[in-house]
C-alpha cells in the first residue's frame, strides 16, 4: 500500500497557510454573504480547527509511512505484516480525519469567509483520494491481509538433531529451557522482529528460535531436561515420520513448534527467498497478474516440508517409480488430475486455473531443485487459494490444516507404545508424512463449504491424513497394516470424509493422485 496521499495533505497545508499568511485571518473581514448566520470569531475557529486537522493528519500519517517504509526497507516484516492488520481501520481514521476537516473549512465558507474556496476544493479533492483510493481497497484487503498473516506466522516443521528428541515438549517445557539460558544472547533476524507496540499489543510468547534454544543448551544438561510427556523416546511437537534412527545420533527429527508451544508469532524465515513484488498488501507478478494465491502458498510451503519433501507424493508417478513400472495401464495422466480437481472442487469452476501455467513457471523456478512432484503440488495450492473463501481459507490456518496432523501422529505414536510388534510400522507412518501434500491439497480443494454458516465452530474438520496413507500404501502393493480393524481407526475415516463435500466429488482424484485407478474401500482395504 502506496501512502502519497500525506503529499495532498501537505499540499493543503501550505496553501491555506500561505494564504492566511498574506491575509491574516485575524484581520479579515467577512463578507455579508452568509448562508450560515455565525459571528466572525466562530468562523474564524472553524477555519483554524480544520486547519489543525489537517496538520495532524499531516504529522500522524507520515509517522506511519515512515514506520511502513522503514520495515520494508529493512526486512522486518513480522513487523510490516501485523501493522497491515491495522491498515484499513487506519485509513478510514484518516479519511474521518479529512471529513471532519471538509466540514469545518465548509462551514466556515458558509459563514463567510469567501477566501477559503480553493481550500474547500484541495481539501475535498484529498478526502476523495483518502477514500476511493485507498480507504475502499484497504478494507477489501483486509481479509486476504489476515489470511496473510496466518499463512506465514502460523507453526513451523523444522529438522533438529536427534539428541533433542525428549528434550522438547510442551509450553511448560520451552519456557524452563528459556529460563535456563536467560543470559544468552539469541540471533535474531530482521523479519524476526515484532517492532514497535503499544502496551495493549505487546507481544507474548517467546521470542527465539525453537533451534536456537536448542542449539545454546549445552549438552551435559541434556539428560536432566528431559521432558514430563513423552512418548518413547519422542518429546511433545515431534514428528514420527518413519525417517528417525537413534543409532545413528547425527540424525534428525521434525519438530513443529508455534503459538502452541509457547513461541510468538513471527514470520517465517523463508521469506527471505520471495520477490518483494508478492509481499505488498496487494501482491502482483512481474507481470501485473493478481497474486494472492501465490503469496499465500509460498507462506505456507516455507514452514511445512519437513525433512525430505523430495519423497513426498503427489501424481501417479510415484507409484511407477515405487513399483519399477514404465507405464502402467491405467496410468492417469497429470492433465486428468488437474481437470478434475478444477471440475469438481468446492470452489468450481475455479477461475484461476487459466494461470496453472504462469504459476508453474514461476514455482518452478522457486521449488524446482525439490521434485516435479513438489512444484505440481504447489501450483495446485496456490491456484486453489487464489480462488477459494477467504472465510474457508482463514478456517483452513485456524485448524492448522496446511500442517500434517500432529495430533493424529501422536495418538498413532501412544497405539505403538500400547501394540508393540501389532502396531503402526515404520514404513506405515512414512508414508503418513509422504502423502501429506495430497492430504493437504484435498482438504482445502474440497472442504465441506459453507462450513454450516460462519458462526459454525468446525470442531470436527480435519486432514484426511489416514485415508491418503491407506490409498499410498495400496498403490505401493503394500499389506493392510495389522491395527486397521480398530474401532478409532473407522472413526478417525469417518471423520475426515465428514470434513469434504457430501457428494464424494473427492474420491477419485484422491485415488488418481496416488496413482490408482479409481476410488477403492478403503475401510475394508481391498482395490
Amino acid at each position: 500500500m502506496h501512502y502519497s496521499i500525506s503529499s495532498y495533505v501537505l499540499a493543503l497545508i501550505l496553501l491555506v497557510v500561505s494564504h492566511a499568511s498574506a491575509f491574516p485571518i485575524y484581520a479579515r473581514d467577512v463578507t455579508s454573504a452568509r448562508i450560515i448566520p455565525l459571528n466572525t470569531a466562530g468562523a474564524l475557529g472553524l477555519l483554524w480547527g480544520s486547519i489543525g486537522l489537517a496538520v495532524l493528519t499531516a504529522l500522524i500519517q507520515g509517522l506511519v509511512t515512515t514506520m511502513a517504509s522503514v520495515a520494508e526497507s529493512s526486512a522486518m516484516w513480522t513487523f510490516r505484516f501485523r501493522i497491515a492488520r491495522s491498515e484499513y481501520i487506519w485509513w478510514s481514521f484518516v479519511s474521518g480525519l479529512l471529513g471532519t476537516s471538509l466540514v469545518m473549512i465548509t462551514l466556515s465558507f458558509l459563514c463567510g469567509n469567501q477566501g477559503e474556496g480553493l481550500s474547500v476544493l484541495v481539501l475535498c479533492s484529498a478526502t476523495g483520494v483518502a477514500i476511493v483510493r485507498y480507504m475502499i481497497p484497504a478494507w477489501r484487503s483486509r481479509h486476504f491481509i489476515e489470511n496473510r498473516w496466518l499463512a506465514w506466522t502460523g507453526p513451523s516443521r523444522t529438522g533438529v538433531n536427534i539428541r533433542y528428541a525428549d528434550v522438547v515438549g510442551d509450553e511448560e517445557q520451552w519456557l524452563r529451557l528459556f529460563k535456563k539460558l536467560e543470559n544468552e544472547r539469541f540471533l535474531m533476524f530482521p523479519s524476526d522482529e515484532w517492532g514497535w507496540s503499544l502496551p495493549f499489543n505487546s507481544p507474548k510468547g517467546l521470542y527465539p528460535d525453537a533451534t536456537e534454544i536448542l542449539h545454546k543448551t549445552p549438552q551435559s544438561d541434556l539428560g536432566t531436561l528431559a521432558a514430563k510427556d513423552k512418548i518413547g523416546q519422542l518429546g511433545r511437537g515431534i514428528y514420527d515420520d518413519g525417517l528417525h534412527d537413534f543409532k545413528k545420533p547425527e540424525g534428525n527429527i521434525s519438530l513443529l513448534w508455534g503459538t502452541n508451544q509457547g513461541f510468538r508469532r513471527r514470520v517465517s524465515r523463508a521469506i527471505g527467498s520471495m520477490p518483494l513484488n508478492l509481499l505488498m498488501s496487494q501482491p502482483v507478478t512481474v507481470d501485473n497478474y493478481v497474486a494472492d494465491g501465490l503469496c499465500l502458498a509460498m507462506g505456507v510451503l516455507g514452514r511445512n516440508k519437513g525433512l525430505n519433501p523430495k519423497s513426498l507424493v503427489y501424481g501417479s508417478e510415484q507409484r511407477e517409480k515405487k513399483l519399477g513400472a514404465s507405464e502402467p495401464p491405467h496410468k492417469i495422466k497429470s492433465k486428468t488430475i488437474s481437470d478434475a480437481l478444477e471440475n469438481t472442487s468446492t470452489w468450481k469452476p475455479r477461475p484461476a486455473k487459466v494461470l496453472r501455467s504462469y504459476y508453474l513457471d514461476t514455482l518452478k523456478k522457486q521449488y524446482g531443485g525439490i521434485s516435479d512432484a513438489y512444484v505440481a503440488a504447489s501450483v495446485e495450492l496456490a491456484l486453489i487459494l487464489a480462488n477459494a473463501s477467504h472465510h474457508a481459507i482463514r478456517t483452513w490456518f485456524e485448524k492448522r490444516m496446511e500442517q500434517q496432523d500432529y495430533e493424529l501422529n501422536r495418538e498413532v505414536q501412544e497405539y505403538r507404545q500400547s501394540l508393540g510388534d501389532a502396531g503402526p510400522t515404520a514404513e506405515e507412518f512414512n508414508a503418513v508424512y509422504r502423502a501429506s501434500y495430497v492430504s493437504m491439497i484435498i482438504s482445502l480443494n474440497y472442504i465441506d463449504y459453507p462450513l454450516h454458516g460462519k458462526a459454525h465452530s468446525n470442531e470436527g474438520l480435519c486432514r484426511p491424513d489416514l485415508t491418503c496413507m491407506a490409498l499410498l500404501l495400496m498403490a505401493e502393493g503394500a499389506e493392510k497394516p495389522k491395527w486397521w480393524e480398530k474401532k478409532w481407526v473407522k472413526d478417525r475415516l469417518h471423520k475426515e470424509s465428514q470434513g469434504l463435500s457430501k457428494d464424494g466429488s473427492w474420491m477419485d482424484p484422491m485415488a488418481w493422485l496416488f496413482g490408482l485407478e479409481k476410488w477403492p474401500d478403503v475401510g475394508g482395504w481391498s482395490v
